[in-house]
């Protein structure tokens, strides 16, 4: 029972350093302008953390595409102005949605990377389709303009030597296939 107690501590302190680190090492270099997520550099970094903790202590971690659909058309209708508006309101329901180790990054565009730590693939179903639900749960407005829009979502667990790059690719060709097969959807990649 001791032991277990331990165990507890060192896992809740490894936790409460990893947000430390984050902090420390995050520059607003590392923001996205528009959407004020963190952005690829911060997410390669985040990504090697989670894999090398991956590496010590043999729990899965996933990761998630996430695409705005038919942004394009909003953008092409409504302007870039009110496509930016769009962006902002979903990256603040995607924070509001996820737990509080869970991070999301702007990919590029209208694409996002969500990272669950500590989440094999079989959980992070709840947490995505969450995150899902939120986005396309009320309106966007910008006070003149009203839009309905949904997301689609693919996910993948990593494994603990695995490229990132193939990870994402995989992940993406998940959001793809939820996108194909109707859109505002989750499709998981069981690859790993």
């Amino acid at each position: 029972e001791q032991f277990a107690r331990l165990l507890r501590t060192m896992h809740e302190f490894d936790r409460i350093a990893d947000r430390l680190d984050s902090g420390i090492t995050t520059s607003l270099t590392d923001i996205d302008e528009l959407t004020g997520l963190l952005n690829r550099t911060a997410m390669q970094r985040d990504l090697d953390r989670e894999q090398a903790q991956t590496r010590r202590t043999g729990r899965p971690f996933t990761i998630a595409m996430v695409d705005a659909d038919h942004f394009k058309r909003v953008n092409d209708k409504y302007g870039h102005s009110f496509g930016d508006v769009v962006l902002e309101t979903l990256a603040e329901r995607f924070v509001e949605s996820l737990r509080p180790r869970d991070q999301v990054y702007r990919y590029g565009g209208e694409e996002f990377l969500v990272l669950l730590p500590d989440t094999p693939l079989a959980m992070a179903r709840s947490v995505l389709e969450r995150l899902r639900l939120r986005a396309c749960g009320r309106e966007i407005s910008d006070g003149k303009t009203v839009v309905n829009l949904s997301v689609s979502v693919g996910a993948t667990e990593i494994s603990s030597d695995e490229q990132f790059s193939v990870a994402i690719e995989r992940a993406d060709a998940a959001m793809y296939r939820a996108k194909k097969a109707g859109r505002n959807r989750l499709e998981l990649d069981q690859g790993v």
